[in-house]
């Protein structure tokens, strides 16, 4: 069974939330069903859903915390056009 096969959301829609890294929890989530879902599209090569994965490992948000996975969803997701992917692979800028 492939992985499209198991999606009863269509994937289109799997991409429509963009998170954004921040502290603290700006609203309710359903955790478990994110990353299930994200990781569905991230498979499937949707871009925002590996990013949303990403943040949620960033983050830490209902999976472990993992930088060195964050970042790899976030080159996947870059690969595939997705801006602000690339954004959270580029070096902050130094302040003053």
């Amino acid at each position: 069974m492939k992985v499209a096969d198991r999606i009863t959301v269509p994937t289109g829609l799997i991409g429509v939330v963009h998170l954004m890294p921040f502290p603290g929890d700006l609203f309710d989530l359903d955790s478990d069903k994110a990353v299930e879902y994200f990781r569905l599209s991230c498979d499937l090569d949707e871009p925002i859903g590996c990013y949303n994965l990403g943040v949620m490992y960033f983050d830490g948000t209902g999976v472990d915390a993992s930088p060195v996975l964050a970042e790899n969803l976030f080159q996947k997701a870059c690969e595939r056009g997705y801006e602000f992917a690339c954004n959270m692979l580029r070096p902050e800028p130094e302040g003053d």
